[in-house]
């Protein structure tokens, strides 16, 4: 997990936009810190696999499609 840390550290930091942050993954426990720290800062965030289905009501906005 360290090198994803160091790579959204590096992203966050350059400043440049739009930023677009793709996660994945079932395990939402160990993402969920992530999400809520870049959840203002990105432009768009894409969620896959299990993570998706378990998201709270106020962080989905305008789409609930499945892909």
């Amino acid at each position: 997990m360290a090198k994803e840390i160091d790579a959204i550290d590096r992203v966050m930091s350059s400043g440049e936009k739009p930023v677009l942050a793709i996660l994945g993954g079932a395990k939402v426990s160990s993402k969920i810190t992530i999400i809520e720290n870049i959840l203002d800062k990105v432009d768009h965030l894409i969620l896959g696999g299990g993570m998706s289905f378990t998201l709270p009501k106020q962080w989905v906005e305008a789409s609930e499609t499945h892909l």
